[in-house]
């Protein structure tokens, strides 16, 4: 009422609300953006909110740079691990040259 700025629901923003809020695209209808926050590159994620920013027209996401997927959602091949702190998404497999093939053993604890 004093600054003239709307209150927007919760998939809008800005002063007058047209656009969207980050985690959803395609103004006007802002839809959902569906990136896996643990393989999209951090600067386009609201890690508070827990959602990140996609492209506007297509829907696709950032990834880091061992992810790959329209939504940042799987380790590209000869990683592992895909993870939230981890800055690559994914780790590096280590099998002493006997394969660069590898996955994350079920289980286990994370531990760096």
């Amino acid at each position: 009422m004093n600054t003239g700025c709307c209150m927007c629901r919760d998939a809008f923003r800005g002063e007058k609300c047209i656009e969207c809020q980050i985690g959803y695209r395609d103004f006007p209808q802002c839809t959902q953006c569906e990136c896996d926050v643990a393989g999209s590159d951090s600067q386009t994620c609201d890690l508070e909110r827990d959602v990140c920013a996609c492209a506007d027209r297509t829907g696709k996401c950032s990834c880091k740079a061992n992810v790959e997927g329209h939504n940042c959602e799987r380790c590209k091949s000869d990683t592992f691990g895909l993870s939230v702190p981890n800055p690559l998404g994914c780790s590096n497999c280590y099998c002493y040259g006997l394969t660069s093939s590898c996955s994350e053993a079920q289980g286990l604890i994370r531990m760096w």
